[in-house]
């Protein structure tokens, strides 16, 4: 189901939706069954505030951004030489 002119689409609520409400869940991709995907990521889910229908699910792009960021600074990090750079980068 999803959300048709900013109406909830369960049947027994249709509430005009003016804002949803986010949560925060784990989502886990090990079933994929790629070496890459032995994590698990953060998604969000999209609710109808009135009556709780889920309006959509995905993976959190900014806890991806986030991760992704901090990945890429300890992969820099570790192929620096921290003598270059002085103590900050030694960390």
């Amino acid at each position: 189901m999803a959300a048709t002119h900013n109406h909830c689409p369960n049947p027994e609520c249709k509430q005009h939706l003016t804002k949803v409400i986010g949560h925060r869940v784990g989502v886990d991709l090990t079933h994929l069954n790629s070496s890459k995907m032995t994590e698990a990521v953060t998604g969000i889910t999209y609710k109808c505030p009135h009556c709780g229908t889920i309006l959509g699910c995905q993976i959190d792009p900014i806890a991806i951004m986030g991760d992704s960021v901090e990945q890429t600074v300890k992969g820099l990090r570790k192929s620096m030489n921290p003598d270059a750079f002085g103590e900050s980068f030694s960390k």
